[in-house]
């Protein structure tokens, strides 16, 4: 009998106190993941390459460098912005091709090098 109180009262319990009437999930961003225009994947108009921000990381990072390769052509870049010439290129090729980002380093507030994720864009006259 004991044992069927103590279930019992267990059970109750449970059932008062583990109920959540809601769940918040709050989506955080990782910082080592870079992006163009707020693009980190999928498809993006190829003009927004050129984006007057560069790329940029959620936490503040500071882009120094990165490859970029489109078409078997790798360029090396010195900063965060890339150049209009690559740009031009990039829009005068047939669209629907990728646009890889890789080797991307920058720095934090303290000066510390930072390798980021690469990640890859699909270059498109407008966006889908």
């Amino acid at each position: 009998m004991r044992h069927l109180l103590r279930l019992s009262f267990i059970v109750v319990f449970f059932q008062l106190n583990g109920q959540v009437d809601h769940v918040r999930i709050k989506k955080v961003s990782n910082p080592l993941v870079p992006s163009i225009a707020g693009y980190t994947e999928g498809n993006i108009p190829y003009f927004l390459l050129c984006d007057s921000l560069g790329i940029q990381s959620s936490s503040g990072y500071n882009v120094k460098g990165f490859k970029i390769s489109y078409k078997g052509e790798e360029f090396e870049i010195k900063g965060r912005f890339v150049p209009d010439s690559v740009c031009v290129y990039i829009g005068s090729c047939k669209q629907g091709q990728m646009v890889f980002f890789t080797d991307i380093y920058a720095e934090d507030d303290k000066s510390n090098v930072i390798k980021m994720y690469p990640f890859n864009l699909t270059a498109v006259k407008n966006e889908d």
